[in-house]
């Protein structure tokens, strides 16, 4: 910060950046998090009880059936929200990829052939 002090404010000379995980990883992550809430739920009110509080689920929690069955939708919406953020990652990257290959295509070829092509004519 010092550095940065002794420049004029007006000037721009840094450019601060930060090493971050994946957004697909913890999307995902968080996608089979409520996945499993959702499991443990549904088995929990149909009388299987497996693992409903290994899925972060407090004993007042499974103690009301009505508040478990309220719970459901909002964990559906939770899903679909996350689906929806990973579906934009992923068309991100697909978008990033298309753009590189464009930026790393050699087009002389093809401009000295449109040139060549506009000459004859």
């Amino acid at each position: 910060q010092e550095r940065m002090a002794r420049y004029a404010t007006s000037e721009i000379r840094f450019n601060l950046m930060a090493i971050v995980g994946d957004k697909r990883a913890s999307l995902t992550q968080q996608l089979e998090a409520k996945q499993k809430q959702r499991d443990a739920i549904t088995a929990h009110l149909s009388g299987k009880d497996s693992g409903a509080r290994e899925a972060g689920l407090s004993p007042e929690q499974l103690a009301d059936p009505a508040a478990l069955q309220g719970l459901l939708p909002h964990i559906e919406a939770e899903m679909t929200h996350l689906q929806d953020e990973l579906q934009d990652e992923h068309e991100k990257r697909r978008k990033w990829h298309e753009e590189n290959v464009r930026r790393r295509h050699n087009y002389i070829p093809l401009l000295f052939g449109m040139l060549k092509h506009l000459g004859e004519h």
